[in-house]
């Protein structure tokens, strides 16, 4: 009883903490850690793709593909916290597209390579069973970089170039996920998220019948629920693979190498 009192406890913080504020990295996870039963340090090295729609004064999709090292210490049982590091790059979709095509444009997508980003995560788990738990978790993420890239094209009979810079990207997730273990030692998990994410976009020098950036737009994921699926499947010797895929109007996938200490 106070394993699932300390759980109930956990998941109405980590909720509340998504609902009311600080874009999520990587990989959601199996609501049970993946550390030795005495408790310890896993780490993971993996890659996501990620698409999600992001609303604006106009609808966008945000595509992006993150390489990302993480470190976690917890007990299988019960809790644990994590951190992870990692390259990004980004692509949104009609940033550069006015409606009506005024002004005249060379392309629509703004596109950037890789920039850092960091998120911090914690997750709590109640094992109903040996083969069968519930867990809740909450991950925050930062882009510490700017993405930017150029456009040109026509203002009237005026040439024009403009530089676009989307920056101050951030996100929160949080969600209940439920995990049974198959075969031994397969693990398979999934359940449903929350999730906020914002960014701010600037436009230099404003352009006037441009989507974004002419006043400091802001842009806000459209979709805040979700849902997401994986398995971990275990290796020799401490390895273990996670793949994993998550749906909030449109699909993500990923997947990881981990290993228990």
């Amino acid at each position: 009883m106070r394993k699932a009192g300390l759980l109930a406890v956990m998941v109405f913080w980590m909720v509340g903490t998504a609902v009311s504020g600080a874009f999520a990295a990587g990989l959601i996870g199996p609501p049970q850690s993946l550390s030795r039963p005495e408790g310890g340090l896993s780490t993971a090295v993996g890659f996501a793709y990620d698409e999600e729609p992001f609303k604006g004064r106009f609808e966008h999709v945000m595509r992006a593909k993150r390489l990302f090292t993480q470190a976690a210490y917890g007990k299988p049982d019960l809790w644990e916290v994590c951190g992870s590091i990692g390259l990004a790059d980004m692509k949104l979709s009609g940033a550069f597209s006015p409606p009506g095509g005024v002004p005249a444009i060379a392309r629509n997508d703004i596109h950037d390579d890789w920039q850092l980003f960091g998120a911090v995560g914690a997750r709590a788990y109640y094992p109903a069973t040996p083969w069968f738990g519930i867990g809740a978790f909450a991950q925050a993420a930062y882009h510490f970089g700017s993405y930017s890239d150029q456009v040109i094209g026509l203002a009237g009979a005026t040439p024009f170039a403009a530089d676009m810079k989307v920056k101050q990207l951030w996100s929160l997730r949080a969600g209940i996920g439920l995990q049974a273990t198959v075969f031994d030692r397969l693990k398979l998990y999934g359940g449903p998220y929350l999730c906020h994410a914002k960014a701010r976009v600037d436009l230099a020098p404003s352009v006037s019948g441009m989507p974004l950036g002419t006043d400091a737009d802001e842009i806000r994921n459209k979709t805040r629920a979700g849902g997401f699926a994986g398995a971990v499947i275990p290796l020799a010797k401490g390895f273990a693979v996670i793949l994993e895929g998550r749906y909030a109007e449109r699909f993500s996938i990923g997947s990881a190498v981990t290993y228990t200490y």
